[in-house]
């Protein structure tokens, strides 16, 4: 059986692998500069989420997300929290504030 497969009642069903990511600057998280799924965004200390883009970089990426400013143990669903795909990285902009983004890298 592959990582991140489930087999049950004779069949077979693939699901993400939740991994976390940490964010404590304007960055891309080491590990998703390429296709994943992300979950959501978990605030660790307080700050402003400023964007959430789909690529590595602002100038290349959508924001998906809009500015919100968090407190500790707040997060961003994406998608009620089952997954966005992102299908060129994340890129993550930030005022302050740690976070964990929740992510599946993907192919």
């Amino acid at each position: 059986m592959a990582n991140g497969d489930l087999t049950q009642f004779g069949a077979r069903r693939a699901f993400p692998v939740w991994q976390k990511f940490l964010v404590d600057a304007d960055e891309t998280p080491d590990g998703l500069n390429g296709p994943c799924i992300v979950s959501c965004i978990y605030c660790i200390t307080a700050g402003t989420i400023d964007g959430v883009y789909d690529a590595t970089g602002m100038a290349t990426g959508t924001n998906l997300a809009p500015s919100v400013a968090l407190t500790a143990r707040q997060r961003i669903d994406f998608a009620d929290g089952t997954g966005v795909k992102f299908t060129g990285g994340v890129y993550v902009t930030i005022t302050g504030g740690t976070y964990l983004v929740i992510a599946a890298p993907s192919s």
